[in-house]
């Protein structure tokens, strides 16, 4: 098992989309091309975490990073200071626990998950729930291989210092954990149960192929689709914050910073989760509504 540190740093970059099992088929990959007042954006929907199969990724991806001037990132997972400089976010204060902030039936069941999944309670005990469900789901993909080093926004972060391209934030490590920080308490222990039931059934594994496959296929309308049926395992007093603050207001925060970086340049590449370019309040719709034309530059399905 590899030690718990390396969890905590890389926990950040697990959202909804996890890894690919071979390389990118030509003609299936996520990426739309956006124009504006004379700016380009090429906007890429990755995947975070992944497998040295994955690559080479098609020309046509290839052709629109080489042809932009600068890679905005959700945050520069290269970074590895402001990684661990942010862990304290998802850690319970002084003399608090995690136990102490769930219902005895879910401490119940946390504690027999993890008893068959390789890492000690007592490590997960000073985490706030929303950390330690980061942590369970790292340690679930890295059983089968999964791990940041191989997704696509290290790729692009070490193609760009290579480059001596810029790379532009449109947020931070601090900023997403903060997020996950502000959702309820309700909330964070909805999800830490979600991932313990998946867990437990064994439905992490099919769950990723499903999500590869359909990122393989680029199919946008599988993967929409598979966010909506996990979104409508919540609770339903939960769904809109779920929508508003993990989903639409990010995306609105990416817009600005978008926005921002087209200020000093006029091609920017974007490379993000795909889920944050898919359905309605997606980046790709909001750019939409703000004035930009949009069109996808490969793949066959819309």
């Amino acid at each position: 098992m590899r030690p718990l540190g390396f969890h905590l740093r890389h926990v950040a970059f697990l959202l909804l989309l996890v890894a690919n099992v071979g390389a990118a088929q030509e003609g299936a990959s996520l990426l739309w091309e956006a124009r504006a007042g004379g700016k380009t954006v090429f906007l890429y929907g990755t995947i975070h975490v992944g497998k040295a199969e994955m690559y080479p990724l098609p020309k046509y991806v290839e052709t629109a990073f080489l042809a932009s001037k600068a890679l905005a990132l959700k945050a520069d997972v290269t970074d590895t200071q402001a990684v661990q400089a942010s862990m304290h976010i998802g850690m319970q204060p002084s003399g608090r626990t995690l136990e102490g902030e769930l219902p005895s039936e879910l401490t119940q069941q946390l504690n027999r998950t993890v008893a068959g999944s390789g890492i000690p309670v007592e490590a997960l005990r000073p985490m706030k729930p929303f950390m330690a469900m980061l942590v369970l789901v790292a340690m679930e993909y890295g059983k089968q291989g999964y791990v940041p080093q191989y997704g696509l926004d290290h790729h692009f972060a070490q193609r760009a210092k290579s480059a001596a391209m810029p790379i532009i934030a449109l947020a931070s490590m601090e900023g997403q954990l903060r997020m996950m920080d502000g959702l309820s308490k309700s909330l964070q222990q909805a999800m830490l149960k979600i991932t313990l039931d998946d867990i437990a059934s064994g439905k992490v594994a099919p769950m990723a192929a499903s999500l590869v496959a359909a990122w393989r296929r680029g199919d946008a309308k599988a993967l929409h689709e598979l966010l909506l049926s996990e979104s409508k395992r919540l609770p339903a007093s939960f769904a809109g914050e779920f929508n508003q603050k993990f989903l639409v207001g990010r995306n609105r925060d990416m817009l600005a910073g978008v926005e921002k970086a087209l200020a000093r340049t006029d091609t920017l590449f974007v490379a993000v989760g795909a889920l944050h370019l898919i359905g309605p309040g997606s980046l790709n719709d909001l750019m939409e509504k703000a004035g930009y034309s949009i069109k996808r530059v490969a793949g066959p399905t819309q």
